[in-house]
């Protein structure tokens, strides 16, 4: 990883969006869901009416796995309290 990837869109929003962790597009950049992912993420937002403006996106754990792999439970396990926090602070309501 060479980025922490921890958070876009607005932290006032109702709805919050947590995936699972950055790939490579994300760990260039430093924002969740830039790549394909989020080129789709923002195609569906824009169906409902809804853009990153209107949401905050967030995921599960806050850096590339090494590979691009899925995080492991251990991993999760760790950012679990994080994650937790964080949507408290943000407190959507979805």
């Amino acid at each position: 990883a060479k980025n922490i990837v921890f958070a876009d869109g607005n932290p006032k929003a109702k709805i919050m969006i947590i995936g699972e962790a950055p790939g490579s597009n994300e760990d260039q950049e430093g924002i969740p869901f830039v790549g394909r992912a989020g080129a789709l993420l923002d195609k569906m937002l824009a169906s409902i009416d809804l853009d990153r403006k209107n949401v905050y996106i967030t995921n599960v754990v806050n850096y590339r796995p090494p590979e691009n792999r899925r995080p492991t439970e251990e991993e999760i396990v760790k950012y679990l309290p994080y994650l937790k926090k964080h949507i408290e602070i943000i407190n959507p309501k979805i």
